[in-house]
């Protein structure tokens, strides 16, 4: 048998709680304690190679359009995995191209500058083995960064281990990419869909075993990204199970298996240099306790006062509203930041953007923190990710633990379009356990709402006012360009008639949103799945609109238009609606929707949202963050510093960065400046002390 490496154990057996009654309050389920064996799966994110050290560009490398060789702006990194402890020196190697010689460069592995400055034709990084242990690593390379941002160029990338070189091709970006998303997040995909499961790079096996309380079917998806015809196998026992893909291609396997323990191996036999993924390990069990279907729905760029349930317009959202007339409807919620990728980062995993490290250290989640869909896949729900928008794709790490996730095909997939597929995988699989997490984008600009629903918001009408405006005129037309002029101030101050218009472009996304929500609503009705479902609509933050003397867009500030957001929970069986005033952040998503299931959530921020603590919930505070990072540079009106915090109570807050800040308390629905009681430098600190120092360097350039 050729040698393994593992990059995770496998795991097979998975308990599930019997579930019983539920509460309408997210409480410790009574039938935790109570356990049973009903679903196997394989352990998510497991690495088979054969090689002693795997490396992969990141994605923000990318290839000269002009030259064909290695390129990247400010910073960049190299994912090395080591399957076992390296005794030699391992060095890697950056040769310039051009201008890029004379600049200025840090070396870092894994965060430590350990060649301080370099400049000249070739840069490397030689480590001795006390720096190679096995597992995963990073290298960064960050350019220090003087005057204008240009494109760092480099001939070749690579590294040498006892006298033999392995360059990094810039013809292979498209396999490299693939790797590096199952190396950083335990999730890859050759198309739209990515999935988790085991990675075996070139051929090789595995041993496992499986262990079923009764018969049932191993399914999972088989993806050949190769340049020829693979072969996979299974074997058990005497017996094997083949299936043969074709090259750059995915198909569907089952295999039957009766319960009791087996012993299994996985085989593949195809190019040398090919990467094969056995993904979306599930297992459909003859017998299988029901769990409590959960959807957890994400409005992207909703402010909390579009939406009817508080106070905003009812014929823009009347399904949202039917919704929350049995739900429970959270007064007081707030965003963690005030952009997309830290946002939900901080739902799926509990943990300030501090903590998790998304959009602040890193331009991705990382695998080595659990998250919501990993805890939920390994009590034998089949986890089902649908992203809207770009920075919810697999590749900044929030699909990381479910079995198939669904990329937007450009920038966006509208409402329509994710209605459909998160339907299709709701109706083949009503009879598993589910967990949908379904990003809505549409109310994100720019804005195209279907006629219906901007004439439902008299747009036509409103758009009277840009004549005189070519700038609004080319945002109204769906020019990017423009939208990103106005964000940076390169129009007068807006007149009321065009904030009408505005406002007027934005509801009508936000109605159509509300229109398929009703769609994926009714039809959960028809399955008979509404009912005993745990739905959760909330948004990742909202959008300034012309406030503050005329910003714009998300990003840089922590104002109440941007963090204040909308929460609306069903609980299971959940009848009769009901509001709660309690100060809550998108940090009590986490616990509170693993607890309300019977499951123990790992360490957290949050806290429950139950009834039983709600009165001590008053007195809480709650932190808000945004950080400028490579992936989320500030746009320069909108931004304060490249570090910001707020301190947020219920009715009073207080936002704070290196050398300024501002306190505010709410009166009568409105927030009123008010002179603070400690410093900023105090501030800051007892915010750091409580979330850990951010990254210090930006990497913006």
């Amino acid at each position: 048998m050729k040698r393994q490496a593992l990059r995770r154990g496998l795991l097979w057996a998975v308990l599930v709680p019997l579930l019983g009654s539920t509460s309408t309050a997210c409480q410790r389920h009574p039938a935790a304690e109570q356990q049973a064996v009903t679903a196997a799966v394989l352990e998510y994110g497991t690495m088979v190679t054969e090689k002693a050290i795997l490396a992969a560009p990141d994605r923000n490398w990318g290839r000269h359009k002009e030259l064909g060789i290695w390129r990247f702006r400010g910073s960049s990194t190299i994912s090395v995995f080591l399957p076992d402890q390296l005794h030699e020196h391992l060095t890697f190697f950056f040769r310039t191209y051009g201008v890029t010689a004379e600049q200025q460069f840090h070396l870092f592995w894994d965060g430590e500058n350990l060649a301080g400055f370099r400049q000249g034709k070739e840069l490397s990084l030689d480590l001795p083995p006390r720096f190679l242990g096995p597992g995963k690593h990073f290298l960064e390379i960050k350019r220090v960064v003087l005057g204008e941002p240009i494109q760092n160029t480099f001939q070749d990338i690579g590294f040498s281990m006892g006298g033999t070189e392995t360059p990094l091709l810039v013809e292979d970006l498209d396999r490299l990419r693939y790797l590096v998303d199952f190396l950083n997040v335990g999730v890859t995909g050759m198309d739209r869909q990515s999935y988790g499961g085991v990675l075996f790079e070139g051929n090789g096996s595995l041993e496992t075993s499986v262990d079923l309380p009764s018969s049932g079917f191993l399914d999972m998806v088989l993806e050949n990204f190769s340049n020829q015809e693979a072969r996979f196998e299974i074997k058990r026992g005497e017996s094997t199970e083949a299936v043969t893909v074709e090259k750059m291609a995915s198909q569907p396997f089952r295999l039957p298996l009766p319960g009791g323990t087996q012993n299994l191996e996985l085989r593949v036999d195809g190019d040398g240099d090919g990467l094969y993924l056995w993904g979306e390990p599930t297992a459909e069990l003859d017998r299988q306790t029901q769990e409590t279907p959960i959807f957890l729905i994400t409005l992207d760029t909703t402010r909390r006062d579009a939406l009817s349930p508080y106070n905003g317009r009812t014929k823009v959202t009347p399904h949202i509203q039917k919704l929350a007339s049995r739900a429970t409807v959270y007064d007081n919620a707030f965003s963690v930041s005030p952009w997309t990728l830290p946002s939900h980062a901080s739902i799926m995993t509990g943990l300030y953007p501090s903590k998790h490290g998304a959009g602040v250290r890193s331009q991705f989640l990382r695998e080595e923190v659990p998250t919501l869909a990993r805890s939920l896949r390994t009590r034998g729900y089949l986890t089902a990710g649908f992203a809207g928008g770009r920075l919810c794709s697999h590749t900044f790490g929030v699909g990381q633990g479910f079995s198939r996730y669904l990329d937007p095909e450009t920038f966006e997939t509208t409402g329509d379009q994710m209605t459909d597929e998160v339907l299709e995988v709701v109706e083949k699989h009503r009879g598993k356990n589910l967990f949908v997490f379904a990003n809505y984008f549409d109310p994100h600009a720019l804005y195209k709402a279907p006629e219906e629903f901007q004439q439902r918001l008299d747009l036509q009408r409103h758009r009277e006012a840009l004549k005189e405006h070519r700038l609004w005129q080319f945002f109204d037309q769906g020019s990017a360009d423009a939208w990103r002029q106005i964000i940076d101030g390169g129009t007068p101050a807006p007149s009321r008639e065009i904030l009408a218009y505005l406002e007027a472009a934005y509801l009508s996304e936000v109605a159509f949103m509300d229109a398929q929500l009703g769609r994926l609503f009714d039809r959960l009705r028809q399955l008979d799945l509404f009912d005993r479902s745990l739905i959760i609509l909330v948004s990742d933050h909202g959008e300034l609109r012309g406030e503050y003397g005329g910003l714009f867009s998300h990003a840089g500030r922590l104002d109440p238009e941007l963090t204040e957001i909308p929460l609306i929970i069903k609980w299971p069986h959940q009848r009769k609606g009901q509001r709660v005033e309690s100060l809550v952040s998108q940090v009590d998503l986490f616990a509170s929707i693993l607890t309300a299931v019977g499951i123990d959530a790992p360490a957290h921020d949050g806290q429950l949202l139950a009834a039983a603590v709600e009165e001590e919930r008053k007195a809480r505070l709650i932190f808000l963050e945004e950080h400028e990072s490579r992936v989320h540079p500030l746009p320069r009106r909108l931004k304060i510093a490249p570090h910001v915090y707020g301190v947020q109570r219920l009715r009073r807050r207080q936002i704070v960065w290196k050398s300024g800040g501002h306190c505010y308390r709410q009166e009568n629905g409105a927030w009123r400046e008010e002179t603070c009681q400690t410093s900023p430098e105090e501030a800051l600190s007892r915010v750091e002390q409580t979330l850990g120092r951010p990254a210090t360097v930006v990497d913006a350039g």
